[in-house]
């Protein structure tokens, strides 16, 4: 049985690799000319904190993976000596109105405006298509996330009356923008395997995994010999390990009413001594289906 010490500490070293993820994990896609900056910059955090040391209360798992993803940046961030938080999630004001929210003001010398995400997507047409792109929630699709970063998130601070008043606010106008885009692409299994090439629209390096309906994982993997975890958040960032096995799910036997219903579950593929081989979703008929539908011309 573990203890809650032992649970809290297990926790702590994950969030700490979880961060380091969020810095040095390749980003996902790019914005031309809002590059992230080097995790180079951040290495003094890693050699000031040990994963024991990070906390890890301030992390709540149960709100969306987005905002778990913010808060490991805002412990990254608390004390950088070049880039220190400034503001998070600041909403915007001008003309006595409200005009949108920034994700990140940072800066000692200069200040510079963030614009943060992690996403996952799953590729179920033509990969070239970022519309095809459709994300586990069957809520989000990837070419209508980049259109929406490009021309309204990054665009704030480049608006006139949004970078008087918090030239005004700060002393100072806001003199960069970034974007951190990070996250997890998924291919049809066997394209994955293959090593198919990415679209041109991803970064090359980007992370990839697999998907595959139920009937095909159960014909590939439920014969035994294979070690599968089910990866519930925050375990849908950095790749498990060894000591993540505790607080993780071994795969159940399919429950079969599920085959109706528009479901998509992350799982990791564990190597002999625990560590992930490799992620996919295992998704539904109805899933796949419904995905499918929002991907074609007429979503």
């Amino acid at each position: 049985m573990r203890t809650d010490h032992q649970h809290s500490v297990s926790m702590s070293a994950r969030t700490y690799r979880d961060a380091k993820w969020a810095v040095k994990s390749p980003s996902f896609f790019s914005v031309a000319g809002l590059a992230p900056p080097s995790p180079d910059w951040f290495d003094e955090v890693w050699s000031k904190r040990t994963s024991s040391s990070w906390e890890d209360s301030q992390h709540d798992y149960r709100f969306r993976l987005g905002r778990y993803f913010e808060s490991l940046w805002h412990d990254v961030l608390s004390d950088h000596r070049v880039f220190p938080l400034v503001e998070s999630n600041l909403t915007l004001q001008g003309d006595g109105r409200t005009l949108g929210e920034l994700d990140l003001l940072v800066g000692s010398k200069q200040l510079e405006h963030w614009e943060l995400a992690v996403k996952l997507y799953l590729c179920v047409g033509d990969q070239e298509d970022p519309c095809h792109w459709i994300g586990p929630s069957l809520r989000d699709r990837l070419g209508i996330k980049r259109d929406h970063l490009s021309q309204h998130q990054l665009a704030h601070t480049k608006d006139p009356v949004i970078g008087a008043w918090l030239a005004e606010r700060y002393g100072q106008p806001v003199s960069r923008i970034r974007a951190i885009i990070k996250g997890w692409g998924f291919y049809p299994y066997d394209d994955w395997s293959s090593g198919v090439k990415p679209p041109q629209f991803l970064n090359p390096m980007h992370l990839r995994g697999w998907w595959m309906t139920r009937k095909e994982f159960d014909s590939r993997f439920q014969s035994g010999g294979h070690h599968v975890r089910v990866l519930t958040k925050p375990f849908w960032l950095s790749p498990i390990s060894g000591e993540d096995l505790p607080l993780t799910q071994s795969l159940l036997a399919l429950d079969q009413s599920e085959a109706n219903e528009p479901k998509a579950q992350l799982v990791a593929l564990l190597t002999p001594s625990g560590n992930e081989h490799s992620r996919g979703f295992i998704v539904s008929d109805e899933w796949l289906k419904q995905a499918q539908a929002l991907g074609s011309p007429t979503s």
